[in-house]
């Protein structure tokens, strides 16, 4: 069975460590403090996603990685040209 992909392709800008919020920061807590401020992040939805969680993928053409969460959906992003943002979408069975 074949995933469905689900984007507005709008762009979310990237957020370096050294921006998030208290509350953020300690979602992260396993990263060193020199790491989570140099880290990228982005926010969407209700969440703060680490890039540094994403796999590199051939499975979805045209996008960059996938970060599983759960057996049946996972989140994909897209990295733009600028360089300082992604495009997410939704992977689910």
């Amino acid at each position: 069975m074949a995933m469905k992909i689900v984007t507005n392709h709008h762009p979310r800008p990237l957020v370096h460590g050294y921006e998030l919020t208290p509350e953020e920061k300690k979602e992260f807590d396993f990263l060193t403090t020199e790491e989570l401020e140099e880290a990228e992040f982005f926010r969407y939805g209700q969440w703060t996603h680490y890039l540094g969680n994403f796999l590199r993928t051939e499975g979805f053409p045209g996008w960059d990685g996938f970060e599983a969460d759960s057996a049946f959906t996972g989140t994909l992003v897209k990295l733009c040209d600028d360089g300082e943002s992604v495009i997410v979408g939704r992977a689910m069975s």
